[in-house]
């Protein structure tokens, strides 16, 4: 998914529910196992979607989970 399919607003705090619209849809129809799309928090990073409704669900295994912590340095500007 690339950010210029997304409705305009997609990664606002108040996106009157245009995400939610998107996700749902996702998740209710059940096409696909995932959904790659762009991380609103590391700009150049993305976000896998994991459907859990998918009949290939159960076979899906996570190699390695872990914390993100930002660096505190960050903040001491």
């Amino acid at each position: 998914m690339r950010r210029k399919d997304l409705a305009e607003g997609w990664d606002s705090l108040n996106d009157g529910g245009s995400a939610m619209a998107f996700g749902t849809a996702f998740l209710t129809r059940r096409d696909y196992l995932y959904l790659c799309v762009p991380s609103v928090i590391v700009g150049e990073g993305v976000t896998l979607v994991i459907n859990p409704a998918h009949h290939a669900y159960g076979a899906v295994k996570l190699s390695t989970a872990r914390t993100f912590r930002f660096d505190e340095r960050m903040f001491k500007r």
